[in-house]
């Protein structure tokens, strides 16, 4: 096993036992950012939905995702790749990519589900906090930026950090984070939802249906290091990617839960602590995972690889990289 290798093994890890150790911690901090302004549609089918997605995620007709109607999930993904095309070899694109490819997974299996307006709605709000946080971002409007976000973007903008960390800090912001504030809104909707739906354990199983080739296609894209994270690392004490992303959405929708039944505003606060607190956290010890000498140590690992398994790519062989690729 290769020091590359070992070294992404060493955060996810990391990662996991980030969520584990967070969730023990005393409350330090009131969460910044809890309702950002909305970000700027790039296309026009995501503009007329997103205009009407705050409705209650009861009402089956106020967009065509609370009616379960195919163009919703389709135009998510229009915006997604309008997005990812307007900056195709930033250090955000990998996160970016991978979450086009996961959506365009669940569009593509929406029939599968039981309540296909159900994980309509749910879909598009949980893209529609991406797109703000990202969105606020980029114009500087830091104060509505979750805390988790701003480390993954502040990272990205520094142009230091290696793919695999720019990907896994956008998946622990969005999943560790965001979607327990979407779990939240969904079990308010129905406070007798005391375990996971079918149709919330079946994301897992697109998720692990187009995990290889979407890795695949990021390592060809944007830096070849990621197909290490499509390696079996369960050797080195790591979880399987697909294993960490199910065990990251079953935490976080013990927390939405928490939040949609907690009954007096302490506990609602206690809760949203905890959220922030923990996606915080998991953001700061990935970034120390990787360590300020992290590119040094990735260029000296790659030496121990078989010629052509990995490539070490600082931010400019990164871009250059990227585009030759397009």
């Amino acid at each position: 096993m290769s020091r590359l290798a070992t070294r992404l093994g060493l955060s996810v890890m990391v990662l996991a036992a980030a969520l584990t150790a967070c969730a023990t911690d005393e409350i330090t901090r009131t969460p910044p950012g809890l309702a950002p302004a909305q970000g700027t549609a790039l296309t026009a089918e995501w503009a007329e939905i997103a205009a009407g997605l705050n409705v209650s995620i009861t009402d089956t007709t106020a967009t065509p995702c609370h009616r379960g109607e195919p163009r919703c999930l389709a135009a998510v993904v229009t915006e997604m790749e309008a997005r990812l095309e307007a900056r195709p070899c930033a250090h955000t694109s990998p996160f970016a990519f991978t979450y086009l490819e996961m959506t365009r997974g669940v569009a593509n299996e929406v029939a599968s589900f039981d309540d296909a307006a159900l994980i309509s709605v749910v879909d598009a709000r949980f893209a529609q906090q991406y797109f703000d946080a990202f969105d606020n971002w980029q114009l500087g409007r830091i104060e509505d930026v979750p805390a988790a976000w701003q480390m993954a973007f502040a990272t990205a903008d520094r142009q230091q950090s290696s793919a695999a960390l720019d990907l896994i800090l956008g998946m622990n912001a969005h999943i560790s984070r965001d979607l327990a504030y979407i779990v939240g809104t969904l079990v308010a909707s129905d406070p007798n939802l005391r375990e996971q739906p079918d149709d919330y354990l079946r994301v897992n199983d697109v998720i692990a249906e187009v995990k290889s080739p979407m890795l695949a296609n990021a390592a060809d894209r944007f830096d070849p290091n990621l197909f290490l994270l499509d390696t079996d690392l369960t050797a080195q004490g790591a979880p399987d990617p697909v294993t960490l992303i199910a065990d990251w959405r079953t935490f976080s929708f013990d927390l939405g839960r928490r939040l949609a039944l907690a009954e007096t505003s302490a506990q609602t606060h206690a809760v949203i602590a905890e959220i922030e607190r923990t996606s915080t956290a998991a953001a700061a010890v990935l970034i120390a995972a990787e360590g300020a000498e992290g590119t040094a140590e990735l260029a000296g690992a790659v030496a121990g690889l078989p010629q052509g398994d990995a490539l070490f790519l600082d931010a400019a062989g990164r871009r250059n990289f990227c585009e030759r690729a397009r």
